[in-house]
């Protein structure tokens, strides 16, 4: 007697046929479809497929969140290493290119945070406004130009 159970857990969660699991275990691939179809096993493999991907995403996410976390603990270290060394800087003489390295690292950890001022905000909206025209442009000028054998033919509309 056939191990239904196996047989149908193989189909969900793997990409194999009717047709290759009756080869396997010696069952006709009709008495499997029918089977299949009586128990709805394609939904059940589509609901899996699902499951499987949604914990993927999540995982992808959670990895993301918790490395962006790492991240800024980092950035903020530094920047308490940036700010005891000017709270020092009234006693240490600082060259200007001491200056200039702890700017490039104030710089660096703005962008790490991803802090933006209100000039990089208006300087983007107006990007993306000046994108969104010229799509609307673009819609506007579909002509389309066919060239055969020297022979011109326009389908403009």
């Amino acid at each position: 007697m056939a191990d239904w159970q196996t047989i149908k857990t193989e189909y969900i969660t793997t990409d194999t046929s009717y047709r290759k699991l009756g080869q396997k275990y010696g069952i006709h691939y009709k008495v499997i479809s029918q089977k299949g179809k009586d128990e709805g096993w394609v939904e059940l493999r589509t609901q899996h497929r699902d499951k499987t991907l949604t914990k993927a995403l999540d995982k992808i996410c959670e990895d993301k969140v918790d490395r962006a976390a790492r991240l800024n603990s980092v950035a903020e270290l530094l920047l308490g290493k940036v700010e005891s060394l000017l709270t020092q800087a009234g006693t240490i003489e600082m060259d200007t290119q001491s200056m200039k390295h702890i700017s490039g690292v104030l710089k660096d950890i703005k962008e790490i945070q991803m802090i933006r001022s209100d000039a990089d905000m208006r300087e983007q909206e107006a990007r993306i406004a000046n994108l969104r025209k010229q799509a609307e442009k673009d819609e506007d000028n579909r002509d389309v130009r066919v060239e055969m054998a020297e022979e011109v033919v326009d389908y403009s509309g």
